[in-house]
């Protein structure tokens, strides 16, 4: 192993080796890495601060003073405090009437109010002067009085297409079986489930919620006289706007769906005496026209001479 290496590499001489070192002075500071220069380093501060903490400090700066512009001095806040104390009659009316889903009457707004020194006749005189500023103020909707019902805001008429693209998912229709449950309850209210179940034979648990959903209906009360004090329904007054009554009178008479007395009692006298009977003819003719003889045919051969 000794030769391999002696061929290699030859040997140099210590002349040479003290020609190749240089001299050390001893005069020049040393320069070196040591872990002192770490430490100083670490504790040395920064003199510049960074990017990142010159912009959340401008952020900081920036949100003080939205804070200090919008923060209201304690003037502003008394004024806020006392806005609703320094509104009058006027715009007490106003504002109820604007947020009211369903008319107010005169009457209904005087206790909402509720004022010392306050009766009906000036919430009527304030009604009424709001009539007249909508009135000649023009635009797209005014108040109006319903007679019975109260005030309310509505849209005038020119903007009746506009409402029509607004509302235009209207529901579905309500079905025969519904209209029939919808007749039963209006005619016989107030009336429980099970009196509509007797008379239409079927189940009307699902038709008397979508009525209840489209406000058709509603619950007046529960009958006291019967095992579970069932609720009774009863129409609403959504079914009058819908149908366009001003009240339970304006609905048509039963006997106008129904054959007149006469007509039953022939019908009744020829079922008895066993007699074919054309039901759609005995319904279609008169009432004064039912007891009246039949002309035979000598009688027309007569009476054609």
């Amino acid at each position: 192993m000794a030769g391999i290496f002696d061929k290699d590499t030859p040997e140099k001489p210590d002349s040479a080796l003290e020609e190749e070192s240089p001299p050390l002075n001893l005069d020049e500071p040393e320069i070196g890495y040591s872990r002192d220069d770490d430490l100083e380093i670490e504790l040395e501060p920064f003199s510049e601060p960074s990017e990142a903490q010159t912009v959340e400090e401008s952020i900081t700066e920036m949100e003080s003073e939205q804070l200090s512009h919008a923060a209201p001095d304690t003037n502003e806040l008394e004024e806020l405090v006392l806005f609703e104390d320094e509104l009058d009659l006027r715009g007490k009316v106003e504002a109820l009437l604007f947020a009211t889903p369903a008319p107010l009457k005169a009457s209904e707004i005087f206790e909402l109010i509720q004022e010392e020194d306050l009766n009906v006749k000036d919430i009527i005189e304030v009604a009424e002067g709001l009539q007249r500023f909508y009135q000649e103020k023009g635009g797209g909707f005014k108040l109006t009085h319903q007679k019975g019902k109260g005030y309310q805001f509505q849209t005038v008429t020119t903007a009746s297409y506009l409402m029509e693209r607004l509302f235009s998912q209207r529901p579905r229709p309500l079905s025969r079986a519904a209209h029939e449950t919808l007749a039963i309850i209006a005619y016989r209210q107030p009336v429980t489930r099970a009196d509509i179940e007797f008379i239409r034979g079927v189940d009307a648990g699902s038709i008397i919620k979508n009525l209840l959903e489209r406000n058709l209906i509603q619950c007046v009360g529960r009958k006291e006289d019967s095992p579970g004090k069932p609720m009774v329904f009863g129409t609403s007054t959504e079914f009058l706007k819908t149908y366009r009554l001003k009240g339970l009178d304006g609905l048509p008479p039963l006997e106008s769906f129904q054959p007149a007395q006469d007509v039953v009692e022939t019908a009744l006298e020829k079922i008895d005496a066993k007699q074919d009977i054309d039901v759609e003819a005995l319904i279609a003719q008169k009432p004064d026209d039912i007891h009246k003889p039949a002309s035979s045919s000598s009688d027309e051969v007569i009476e054609d001479n």
